[in-house]
């Protein structure tokens, strides 16, 4: 039991996104694979570049969820009036 414990521990720590989940990135962002000089793989979503004057937001989510749980936070933040 510890064994098995020790080996999936990083599962238990960081959640993977959920297999039924249809695709919620919103169609205007582009999913990239980035990979760390570690070999540590991260997957962003990414829009296009700013407007002038529009600032740009990046959004770590964290462990508490999936990248699919947040996929409405872009569009969100692209609601908000700047100025």
């Amino acid at each position: 039991m510890l064994a098995a414990l020790y080996h999936w521990q990083r599962d238990f720590v960081f959640v993977r996104a959920r297999w039924w989940h249809e695709d919620p990135r919103p169609a205007d962002f582009v999913e990239r694979t980035i990979i760390e000089a570690d070999g540590t793989r991260l997957r962003i979503w990414e829009s296009g570049p700013p407007a002038n004057g529009k600032a740009t937001v990046v959004f770590f989510y964290g462990n508490a969820g999936t990248q699919s749980d947040f996929a409405g936070v872009g569009d969100d933040l692209r609601k908000v009036p700047s100025g």
